[in-house]
């Protein structure tokens, strides 16, 4: 049987030397987090460029694409002689809420949603801030 010092190599490449390689690499926590902080930033502006081009493309032939809440169209499919939802808003920018029995309830509607406060976008509130804001100073 062979010891657990027989398995490790002596040589120069073996595992002496990974150790003294990762032991000679110097990581400032401040510059990784800063690191860390510029790719998520740029990872959340990549998918927020993203989204409103999916959502201008699948709404450019739209009428109500300016709206927040879009109502289901239906239209009779052929083949099953049934009607069936057509023309549905994007689902990276509007989410499904309730359900209708038949066609025209007006149960099913598309709400759009936003990844970001509100506050923070400027196609809904374009001034810095509807709100009071004051200085506090402590003293």
């Amino acid at each position: 049987m062979r010891s657990e010092q027989d398995s490790i190599p002596s040589s120069g490449h073996g595992h002496e030397s990974i150790q003294k390689s990762v032991s000679s690499v110097s990581f400032n926590k401040s510059q990784l987090q800063d690191e860390y902080d510029k790719l998520m930033e740029m990872e959340k502006r990549i998918s927020k460029d993203q989204r409103q081009r999916d959502f201008e493309e699948e709404m450019s032939g739209r009428d109500d694409k300016d709206h927040f809440v879009i109502w289901p169209q239906y239209k009779k499919d052929k083949r099953l002689k049934i009607l069936r939802e057509t023309n549905a808003p994007p689902k990276s920018s509007f989410i499904a809420l309730g359900w209708d029995e038949t066609p025209g309830q007006k149960r099913k509607h598309y709400r759009r949603f936003y990844d970001d406060e509100l506050e923070n976008i400027k196609e809904i509130i374009s001034e810095k801030t509807p709100f009071n804001t004051y200085k506090i100073y402590r003293g």
